[in-house]
């Protein structure tokens, strides 16, 4: 079975736990929706009482030093067959998987909840289940709060914890390009930073009431917002420079930083725009890739 697990852009950032202060929570909440930027998943039946789980990394994507049991595709997979009893019928030890990364880590793209989220899918599909079933919900939410979203896909408005889907929106196709810088951000150094600062800002409605009216994508552009940046224009202002930059480039409608960093999502007028955006900070040095918001 071969899955593939797009990455992510979201309107704001989501509080990474649950302790977190209701208001800080509040100020988290966004639409979240998906890019056309892929790792690929592989599974298949393994005849020897053994599991397996191989990661190869595309070429430019580094390597990550990390332990099968904190590998969220492995986590996936033990959560599933703990809490869903027709895993019965799929033992964890038959079950051989390779992992085909190309989404950078520490980039904000949500490569490893776009993991997990493909893996619960596998395994629903393999034991007959909606993807709907609450149960299959409740592991995505047991494994962190982007991955209901990830499990879900589309474009959706989800609760403060990010278990929940509130709204379904279709969202247009939208030419972005991603650019990240040579080194990542600590989603969890970020967070602690922005629970000292705290900014105050605008809940989404704004941008749900352009999607889900169906307004061109300038007002959706112009709509986006993530609250982590201005935390990055504390913690990291040569990202804050990058993103100026970019800006300023010809047919740019917009520049969002994607979850906490440190890509940034460049909404352009064209996939012509995108295309060339994209290669241009290629040749400068930094991961670059053109594409489209998935709906």
């Amino acid at each position: 079975v071969n899955f593939e697990d797009r990455g992510e852009i979201s309107h704001k950032a989501f509080g990474p736990t649950r302790s977190s202060n209701a208001r800080q929570l509040e100020n988290r909440i966004g639409p979240k929706a998906g890019l056309s930027y892929q790792d690929d998943l592989q599974a298949a039946p393994f005849a020897q009482p053994q599991l397996e789980l191989e990661t190869v990394y595309a070429e430019g994507a580094p390597a990550l030093s990390l332990a099968l049991q904190d590998n969220l595709v492995y986590r996936a997979l033990q959560g599933f067959c703990r809490l869903i009893p027709e895993s019965a019928r799929l033992s964890a030890a038959t079950i051989r998987c390779t992992l085909y990364k190309r989404i950078p880590a520490e980039a904000g793209l949500g490569g490893g909840s776009a993991d997990a989220g493909a893996m619960l899918r596998l395994l629903g599909r393999l034991c007959g289940l909606e993807l709907a079933d609450p149960r299959l919900q409740e592991v995505a939410a047991r494994l962190g709060s982007d991955v209901p979203f990830c499990l879900n896909g589309g474009c959706g408005l989800y609760d403060r914890f990010n278990d929940h889907l509130l709204q379904k929106l279709v969202l247009p196709p939208l030419d972005v390009a991603i650019v990240k810088p040579p080194y990542g951000i600590s989603t969890a150094a970020l967070y602690r930073a922005f629970d000292r600062f705290c900014p105050l800002s605008d809940q989404p409605a704004k941008l749900v009431t352009a999607i889900a009216t169906g307004q061109p994508r300038e007002a959706i552009a112009a709509a986006m917002h993530n609250n982590l940046f201005a935390v990055i224009e504390q913690e990291h202002p040569a990202l804050c420079r990058l993103a100026k930059g970019l800006e300023e480039e010809s047919g740019v409608l917009c520049v969002v930083l994607a979850g906490s960093g440190s890509s940034l999502i460049v909404i352009c007028e064209s996939r012509v725009a995108a295309e060339a955006l994209a290669s241009r900070y290629a040749r400068q040095g930094y991961f670059s890739y053109a594409g489209t918001t998935i709906a």
